[in-house]
């Protein structure tokens, strides 16, 4: 439904237009830090606490433009048909609250919610002409929750969602982590698995235009913890 509309509004006003970037193969990486202080938990197991984290990702592309099909960045205009090399880095940067819940011996839910700066960045390099840059930076709430299940006091599987929720004209998006944990020492955690992540938001850089970025990238990922 977007495209269409976005080929019915280059075709008629030129108000609107879309930039989807799509990899099936992005690498991403995360670092976190977590810290909680044992005064605030009433066990042995430390519950409550604050974490802060960063988190990103490159996404590459190339669309095909067809015969009569335009796009127009920073007031260049790049018409097909041809191919169009494309970027997109997406960085999230996150401080905010988060707390450890446990049933049994096993499973552990940490849901978290704060802050987030988000930065998106995007480039386009056509054949033969300049390339064009589009970044914006947001700040947004962002929330999650982390299902873990404990294999033992070395290594456990887990899921983390994340989500930055809708707001008009503003970033939004998320992310699905599914990783294996492992525990050297109490203090570190390394995780390794597959991410999902998806970000979109508006650019109206060029007069009379909106343009929406929209990554979606998908892939192995990497991520260090630290606790204390």
């Amino acid at each position: 439904m977007l495209v269409g509309l976005s080929l019915l509004c280059l075709a008629g006003c030129g108000s609107w237009q879309e930039l989807p970037v799509r990899d099936n193969s992005a690498t991403s990486a995360a670092l976190r830090v977590a810290v909680r202080p044992q005064a605030w938990s009433r066990g042995d197991k430390p519950g409550p606490g604050i974490e802060a984290g960063v988190e990103r990702v490159r996404a590459d592309d190339v669309r095909t433009l067809a015969t009569g099909e335009s796009l127009t960045l920073n007031g260049q205009v790049i018409s097909g048909p041809g191919s169009l090399p494309q970027r997109a880095d997406v960085q999230v940067a996150h401080v905010g609250y988060t707390h450890r819940l446990y049933f049994g011996s096993q499973f552990e839910l940490e849901p978290f919610i704060g802050l987030a700066s988000v930065k998106l960045r995007y480039r386009a390099t056509p054949a033969g002409a300049p390339g064009q840059e589009l970044s914006t930076s947001r700040t947004a709430l962002i929330g999650g929750i982390t299902p873990r299940l404990r294999l033992n006091d070395w290594a456990a599987l887990e899921t983390r969602f994340s989500i930055v929720p809708f707001s008009e004209s503003d970033v939004t998006g998320g992310s699905i982590e599914l990783a294996a944990v492992l525990t050297p020492i109490p203090q570190l955690a390394l995780r390794l698995g597959y991410a999902r992540r998806s970000f979109a938001t508006d650019f109206r850089g060029d007069p009379g235009f909106t343009t929406q970025l929209d990554v979606h990238a998908r892939g192995p990922f990497a991520a260090l913890q630290f606790e204390f």
